[in-house]
């Protein structure tokens, strides 16, 4: 029994410390939230992602890379992206968000689709191919890009047109002020 137990053990440690990376210089790395656990990841780039509860992102950005890469499976994140002459890529369902130093949140849904909410800057959000593995996403050169201003928000919904609307930031940002 004391056998099986430390065995256990390991089997624990083992697939809960790769999560437990140190949460700056990242390079290429999955991090996720369970229910009701909320994070906040710095990047080498010191752009700042807020993972709220029941997420699930994918993160690849190197230092000599052309472009970073974030992609987000599930949930929601809040981006504060610092200014850099490499884009900044976000990849949520079929879509690609595009931005050069800016903060912006974006919920996925399964069911609802993707929310994207602009706080401050620019973005440019097109549809996107999907290609098999992660991050392997590239922009579908036939779409046009659906540029936002600070302020508005863009919804996204299965079999449903996109639409632009003025942003309420309140229920939008307000899970990062619970403590």
């Amino acid at each position: 029994a004391l056998i099986l137990l430390l065995l256990m053990g390991g089997i624990s440690l083992s697939t809960t410390l790769p999560n437990l990376r140190k949460h700056d210089d990242v390079l290429a790395n999955t991090y996720s939230t369970g229910t009701g656990e909320r994070s906040t990841i710095t990047l080498s780039d010191r752009s700042i992602i807020s993972l709220n509860t029941d997420s699930h992102l994918f993160v690849d950005i190197t230092e000599d890379a052309p472009i970073r890469k974030v992609e987000l499976l599930k949930g929601q994140a809040h981006f504060d992206v610092t200014s850099d002459p490499r884009p900044f890529e976000v990849f949520a369902g079929d879509r690609r968000i595009l931005a050069l130093g800016t903060s912006f949140d974006v919920k996925l849904d399964t069911k609802s689709g993707v929310m994207i909410t602009l706080v401050e800057g620019n973005l440019a959000v097109e549809k996107a191919n999907i290609k098999t593995g992660t991050l392997k996403r590239v922009s579908d050169k036939k779409n046009e890009l659906t540029k936002l201003k600070a302020g508005e928000q863009l919804i996204i919904a299965p079999n449903a047109r996109p639409i632009i609307l003025a942003a309420d930031f309140d229920p939008v940002l307000s899970w990062q002020d619970i403590n």
